[in-house]
């Protein structure tokens, strides 16, 4: 008589259950993979519309401005919006002088804190700002610091990404100041 080859019933049921903890304990690291790839594309997104606005600024001589708007009509102080970047002075987005749509951020949360306290940021003809340095935060939607990023824009309109300078985990606006979340 042979004997029946194949696995039993509790043998299949162990499998399946050391399966599903390692699923489990490789999402919880995915999720943060991708926040973490959520918290670096928002930045990104807005340093090059900031980088666009002042090449632009600098090539057409001419004042550019960036500013989020829900409806291309007006600027709005959420920078989560749709980012509009036009030659104006205006702080209403000029269809006539229209240069781009950067796409609304679908996850977390954008500030710009600016000096002045505008909800638009703007580049003069030679490329400085004008008098706006300030910084821009990015807060994932559970506001966990270790996720948040930040760019900072000084007057002469050059940008840099804030880096954690003290090595915990969560990046630096300036030695001994880190991002805050909610920002």
């Amino acid at each position: 008589m042979k004997s029946a080859q194949g696995f039993t019933l509790p043998e299949l049921l162990v499998v399946v259950a050391i399966i599903g903890i390692m699923l489990s304990i490789a999402s919880d690291g995915w999720k943060k993979v991708i926040a973490r790839q959520h918290a670096v594309a928002a930045i990104n997104q807005v340093a090059e519309a900031a980088r666009l606005a002042r090449h632009t600024a600098l090539t057409r001589r001419q004042i550019i401005t960036v500013c989020p708007s829900p409806d291309g009509v007006r600027c709005s102080s959420d920078w989560t919006q749709p980012l509009f970047v036009f030659a104006s002075n205006s702080t209403v987005p000029d269809h006539e002088n229209f240069i781009t749509i950067f796409p609304a951020i679908t996850h977390g949360k954008m500030k710009w804190k600016g000096f002045g306290g505008t909800t638009r940021l703007q580049y003069q003809r030679n490329g400085l700002t004008l008098a706006q340095n300030g910084t821009f935060v990015y807060c994932p939607d559970d506001d966990d610091a270790k996720l948040a990023r930040a760019l900072i824009i000084n007057k002469s309109g050059r940008q840099r990404v804030a880096e954690d300078l003290d090595n915990d985990g969560i990046v630096d606006l300036r030695p001994g100041e880190p991002v805050r979340c909610p920002s």
